[in-house]
C-alpha cells in the first residue's frame, strides 16, 4: 500500500480503538470464509458442485467451520432472497 494509505489506515484503527471498538477476529474470519463459499456458489451456480468442493477440502488452516456446517450454510443461502438478488445483480438468469 502507498504510504498515505497506510497512514490513513493507522489513523482509522487508532480512532476505532480509542472509541472502545473491539474486533472479534474469529467471527470476522468465519464470516469472510462463508462469504468466499457464497461467492463460489454464486459464480458456479451449482449447489452440488460447490458442496463437493467444500467437502473435499483437507485440513484448511484456521477454519473454525466444519465442512458439514459450510454446506448447510450454502444450502440455506441457495434458497435465500439474497442469493437470487445477487444473481440478478451479476446478470445471471435463474431458472
Amino acid at each position: 500500500l502507498p504510504r498515505a494509505s497506510l497512514d490513513q489506515l493507522n489513523s482509522l484503527i487508532k480512532k476505532f480503538v480509542e472509541a472502545g471498538g473491539a474486533a472479534d477476529v474469529k467471527k470476522w474470519a468465519a464470516a469472510a470464509e462463508l462469504t468466499s463459499y457464497r461467492v463460489g456458489l454464486l459464480l458456479c451456480g451449482d449447489l452440488t458442485t460447490a458442496a463437493l468442493m467444500v467437502s473435499q477440502e483437507q485440513g484448511q488452516l484456521g477454519s473454525a467451520i466444519s465442512p458439514k456446517d459450510k454446506i448447510k450454510e450454502m444450502v440455506l443461502y441457495s434458497i435465500s432472497e439474497d442469493y437470487f438478488e445477487a444473481r440478478r445483480h451479476v446478470g445471471l438468469r435463474i431458472g
